[in-house]
């Protein structure tokens, strides 16, 4: 079974079997921002899906209708390249998963 990050800072995830979907939810009332330890949080949630067998697509949406108004730190662009590969979908763990 795979290991998902507890504690998490104004996101949550949630699993459709049925659909093989894995989803990343935004959910800081009143705008869904995002905290700066949020931002390696939504990496964690995203490369636990990557390796769930039960997960084969990912969806990333914000609760209450609202996507995400803004982040809530200066220094939240600046990812490190691991962090930017996964969040742009250039992540080498599904090729290596797939070639498990």
């Amino acid at each position: 079974m795979t290991e998902y990050p507890k504690d998490l800072d104004g996101l949550r995830w949630e699993k459709d079997d049925s659909k093989k979907a894995g989803y990343l939810i935004f959910d800081r009332p009143p705008m869904n921002t995002i905290s700066f330890k949020g931002r390696s949080q939504i990496a964690a949630v995203i490369r636990a899906m990557d390796y769930d067998p039960d997960v084969r697509v990912i969806g990333i949406r914000g609760a209450n209708g609202l996507y995400s108004s803004a982040a809530i730190s200066p220094g939240f662009l600046r990812l490190n390249a691991t962090e930017c590969m996964i969040c742009t979908g250039t992540s080498p763990l599904r090729s290596v998963r797939k070639s498990r």
